[in-house]
């Protein structure tokens, strides 16, 4: 009994200084309409994310991230990555069709807290699903995730540090599969998508 006790003890003060990943329920702003359209058939593009803040790498990054959750589902015939410096929709819209894709996903970071993992982290991103044929936003969603340090446990005779949180990388391939993940029930869901 008493060593479960001291298992049980140990697992405790383990999971306690853990850091660990938080994504909030995302909101959901345009939801895919019954367009008539097969989008398994189509090819989807995924450009960087628009940020004031961040670099050209950051963008980049960011937009793998999306773009590898997406092929992942495997609903499209393809899934590929514009590695283009766009400002306007006009500009996606351009792209969309030279490179013959049907959708485009851009994004936008709204707010972005990279702490190195000694304090919470926060990503907060708009993405958009472009329908390139006819040039409208058939899909949007916020999505916010956190990362949180695990805590320092202190004792009389000993103290224990807890564990930098998850990096921002690991938010962001989370944010990238839930939306993914969320926006192939949306397809599912939709009247005319094939499935």
């Amino acid at each position: 009994m008493k060593k479960l006790f001291v298992v049980g003890l140990i697992c405790f003060f383990a999971v306690g200084c853990v850091g660990f990943v938080s994504l909030k329920e995302p909101r959901a702003i345009v939801r895919l309409k019954d367009t008539g359209k097969d989008y398994e058939y189509l090819s989807c593009c995924v450009v960087p994310f628009e940020s004031d803040k961040l670099s050209s790498d950051w963008k980049k990054r960011i937009g793998l991230y999306y773009r590898k959750a997406l092929a992942s589902k495997e609903v499209f015939s393809e899934v590929k990555f514009l590695d283009v410096v766009w400002r306007s929709d006009d500009d996606l819209l351009y792209y969309g069709a030279s490179s013959e894709c049907g959708l485009i996903l851009k994004g936008r970071v709204v707010k972005m807290l990279a702490t190195g993992g000694g304090t919470t982290q926060r990503i907060l991103l708009e993405t958009d699903v472009l329908d390139v044929s006819s040039g409208k936003v058939i899909f949007s969603v916020v999505q916010e995730g956190f990362s949180y340090p695990g805590m320092d446990l202190d004792f009389f005779w000993h103290s224990f540090v807890g564990s930098s949180s998850p990096s921002v990388e690991n938010i962001l391939e989370r944010l990238a599969f839930q939306f993914a993940t969320l926006f192939f029930q949306e397809l599912k869901k939709s009247q005319g998508c094939g499935f």
